[in-house]
């Protein structure tokens, strides 16, 4: 496949979904990369080579539905590598278009909770680790730390979860895993956190970015 070219393509469907009489084929083919088989290096390739915020959308877009698709198909350090190259990516580009980087926290919190249950606890311990050393960077940082906490609360829940195809018995054990985790284990630390940021961000005149 030449990344390139798919690239290009999906550049131009974006520009075409714009226009009244070419935005059915280009749905059509934002659609079609979609549900692309292995399609994961594509997604990456696009995410470090785009520039236009909404190419950028649809190719998160599609890494998530290929990562549902094909979990099973990946090893356990690909998922975490592929975990942590999306958090370094939205730390590294602050001026990212907001509807994006909300898009990608969200795949990460996908990434988190599909591979929930073949973790150790240790290893479940260690997504919050990484999010209260996001919070301890920078201001920008601390916003994206807080807002992955919110997009997993929302993976992690009944009614905003999204749908990877799997059971409802799956989703309920790892509400309840993690509800568990949270309480007994990080509540306090998070929350000394938010509560520390959203007085900075008060000081700032910055509340907005939250």
């Amino acid at each position: 496949m030449d990344y390139a070219n798919v690239l290009k393509e999906l550049e131009e469907a974006c520009a075409d979904f714009h226009i009244p009489a070419t935005r059915v084929a280009a749905e059509q083919t934002l659609l079609t990369f979609q549900k692309t088989p292995n399609i994961l290096p594509v997604c990456r390739y696009i995410l470090e080579n785009g520039n236009n915020s909404m190419v950028l959308f649809h190719a998160v877009t599609a890494l998530k539905e290929c990562f549902a698709r094909e979990y099973r198909e990946l090893t356990k350090l690909e998922v975490s590598e592929l975990k942590h190259s999306l958090l370094n990516y939205v730390f590294q580009k602050p001026t990212l278009e907001r509807y994006v980087c909300e898009q990608i926290l969200q795949v990460v919190a996908v990434i988190i909770k599909r591979s929930w249950q073949d973790n150790s606890d240790e290893e479940k311990g260690e997504i919050f680790n990484e999010i209260i050393g996001l919070i301890q960077t920078n201001l920008h940082g601390q916003n994206l730390g807080i807002r992955l906490f919110s997009s997993l609360t929302d993976e992690f829940s009944s009614t905003k979860a999204s749908s990877i195809g799997l059971s409802w018995d799956f989703h309920f054990s790892c509400k309840q895993s993690f509800e568990v985790i949270i309480v007994v284990v990080h509540c306090i630390p998070l929350f000394s956190f938010t509560y520390v940021f959203i007085r900075e961000c008060i000081s700032l005149g910055s509340l907005n970015w939250i």
